[in-house]
């Protein structure tokens, strides 16, 4: 299997603890990435959602784990977020939240001044 690099998990002792419900995508940045999690269903169909440290170990259980969706999300912390409003314009939001997400959207999207900025200038344009 493939190595991939991932960001590190912010801290590994809290791997399992943060709430399975939360948000799902958007904000277009983020802080800091919790876990990455794989959800699967048991027997009777329920959902469970499986926390790890890495990547890795997520895509490890997928390869084993018959009942597990086809790919990890992550769970990010984003300390403020970019709201696409339905006017078309972004606006920075001031307030915390965890969201899961995609794994390619890690890339290029965490959180910088220089990268708010650049992402609030396209409303100018």
């Amino acid at each position: 299997m493939k190595i991939l690099r991932y960001p590190k998990v912010y801290d590994q002792k809290k791997v399992g603890s943060y709430p399975t419900l939360v948000y799902s995508g958007g904000g277009l940045i983020y802080d800091e990435v919790l876990e990455y999690r794989v959800w699967s269903k048991d027997e009777d169909g329920q959902s469970i959602c499986h926390s790890f440290v890495t990547y890795n170990d997520a895509k490890r259980f997928i390869k084993k784990t018959r009942t597990a969706e086809r790919e990890p999300v992550v769970l990010v912390w984003q300390k403020q977020y970019i709201e696409d409003t339905p006017n078309g314009k972004y606006k920075l939001i001031d307030k915390e939240r965890f969201t899961e997400w995609r794994i390619e959207w890690l890339k290029g999207s965490k959180r910088t001044p220089r990268l708010i900025n650049a992402i609030l200038r396209k409303n100018d344009q």
